[in-house]
């Protein structure tokens, strides 16, 4: 089986580029921090 293929490729970032994921939630044991989007319904939006 190949690897997947990226969702996204960042040609030319800049000082502000970011890349916000849904967080990881379940991971707090291990030090993680949940984080991701402040705003979970818009990124999923924006995903679409």
């Amino acid at each position: 089986m190949s690897s997947p293929q990226p969702f996204i490729e960042i040609i030319k970032g800049g000082l502000q580029t970011t890349v916000q994921d849904l967080g990881r939630p379940g991971y707090q044991r291990a030090g993680v921090v949940v984080g991701g989007a402040a705003d979970n319904l818009s990124a999923r939006l924006d995903n679409l």
